[in-house]
């Protein structure tokens, strides 16, 4: 494992804060459990990852385990796209979930409602975060309304749910989603899309949309991960550390302005 060059040091920006003002977001990437990408990832300075299983990587769930446990990371588990899975690999999901002490499992609509009650009687302390994906402004208020947990997707949101308007339009749609839905929300998948580029950008593509969420999620307290969802073509250390300086720079923009809230008290 090849020494970390760019890690975050929370221990000095959080000099001088008061306990519930520390940082709270967890920044991650997405990568599949294969050594090369989740050490990138580490040397990178990414200390969360979100790893994406297929029914090949349950099958070998032990192997997965012990890969991501060579890293000091923590990790949730995004659920395989594409049935069918015998139970067997829901049990196998499950215990992956508890080896890795996730907190949450990103979950799909169609795999949700086809292996949900499954899942649970295998496990009732799952947290099974529903993601939305091609969802009209109905079918979205829908979701929201229904589910226990969810992983909101910031990209499909903007592009698939409000046929991508302006950032501003966005951001207002995504604070008055937060301020109803937000205390439902364990997962932030947070590509860096604006309309008319390809998906699954890494999210220093586009640094504006980024600090707002940021923002707006820290705001509300979120604590849960919050992704840079990228495709695997773009899984680069460059993009890595462009990820990862993008979040230092809020962080420490972040931070400096409680500091000064805090000396004029």
């Amino acid at each position: 494992m090849s020494q970390v060059t760019n890690r975050v040091n929370y221990a000095l920006f959080g000099f001088g804060l008061k306990n519930n003002q520390l940082p709270m977001l967890r920044f991650a990437t997405k990568a599949a459990p294969l050594p090369k990408r989740l050490e990138n990832a580490y040397d990178a300075g990414f200390r969360y990852a979100e790893i994406f299983l297929t029914s090949t990587h349950l099958e070998n769930w032990k192997e997965v385990a012990s890969i991501a446990e060579c890293y000091d990371m923590s990790y949730g588990l995004h659920f395989p796209n594409r049935a069918p899975l015998s139970r067997k690999h829901l049990k196998k999901a499950a215990k992956l979930y508890r080896r890795l002490k996730c907190e949450s499992m990103v979950i799909h609509q169609p795999m949700f409602r086809r292996y949900e009650q499954d899942l649970l009687d295998i496990d009732p302390e799952l947290c099974l975060a529903v993601e939305n994906h091609r969802l009209n402004p109905e079918h979205f208020r829908n979701w929201a309304e229904s589910h226990q947990w969810l992983t909101l997707d910031v990209e499909h949101l903007w592009k698939h749910t409000l046929n991508q308007p302006p950032l501003p339009v966005l951001l207002s749609t995504l604070k008055k989603f937060l301020k109803q839905h937000g205390q439902q929300v364990r997962r932030v998948h947070l590509p860096g899309y604006e309309p008319g580029s390809i998906e699954h950008r890494p999210i220093s593509f586009n640094p504006r949309l980024a600090r707002k969420v940021f923002t707006a999620l820290s705001k509300i307290q979120y604590q849960g991960l919050v992704v840079s969802e990228t495709r695997p073509s773009m899984q680069k250390m460059e993009f890595l550390c462009q990820d990862i300086a993008l979040y230092q720079s809020w962080e420490k923009n972040r931070l400096k302005k409680i500091r000064k809230k805090q000396r004029q008290k």
